[in-house]
């Protein structure tokens, strides 16, 4: 029977995994390029464009048992809303010339996180809590160093690397989702499901940083949504 144990235990590995992609490996090593860069805003910014729908559809699905759940789903939804924005403004910025971002095509990495994301929504609405957390634990442990070796190896502002610079305001900053998972009346069941999502997601948003930068130059296309 999987527990909350099992669930942190999951979380922890997901996070630790996080590392193991083509972007932070080239981080780390000097060879990131702007090309590389600008690859990686354009999957980003189809992730956060989707992101705050499948939380607002998770929200609006979850049980009515779980009012606690949907009001966290619900402010994290307001919380990643402006990342998109974000995003294109570091791909401006930053000297990127090709497509508007909404005018190009996700590539498969990123539609899978996003589709990921969208059938976890309507199939198992409060394990989008367990993929947050994933997130949350991937960014706070890693952040600051992929931003210390962006602005070593390019040619970056603080002003040109917003989205990795981004900080919550503490007035309006949600409940910590570990906070909020200690105190659900989750099931064996409901935590093997959070488990399963937080692995999956750690794995598809990895593979996001390593198709990225291996990418071809973006093209015209249709944006999908979640």
């Amino acid at each position: 029977m999987s527990t909350r144990r099992d669930f942190l235990s999951a979380l922890s590995n997901a996070t630790l995994s996080f590392p193991d992609n083509t972007a932070a490996r080239r981080m780390i090593a000097g060879t990131f390029g702007m090309e590389d860069y600008h690859r990686l805003l354009l999957s980003l910014y189809h992730v956060a464009h989707a992101v705050p729908d499948s939380t607002r559809l998770a929200a609006a699905r979850c049980p009515d048992s779980l009012p606690q759940a949907r009001q966290c789903l619900e402010a994290h939804a307001l919380r990643v809303a402006p990342h998109a924005g974000l995003l294109r403004t570091d791909l401006t910025a930053s000297g990127y010339a090709g497509p508007a971002p909404e005018n190009t095509t996700p590539d498969p990495a990123a539609a899978a996180y996003i589709t990921f994301n969208a059938t976890l929504a309507e199939t198992h609405p409060v394990a989008r809590l367990a993929v947050i957390a994933v997130m949350d634990a991937i960014s706070g442990s890693f952040s600051g160093n992929y931003i210390a070796k962006l602005l070593q190896s390019l040619p970056l502002r603080p002003s040109q690397i917003g989205f990795f610079f981004r900080q919550d305001d503490p007035a309006t900053r949600p409940q910590p989702v570990l906070d909020v998972l200690e105190h659900l009346p989750l099931t064996a069941g409901d935590w093997a499901g959070m488990i399963d999502a937080a692995t999956a997601a750690a794995r598809l948003y990895r593979d996001v940083y390593s198709s990225a930068v291996a990418a071809p130059a973006p093209v015209d296309g249709l944006r999908r949504s979640a």
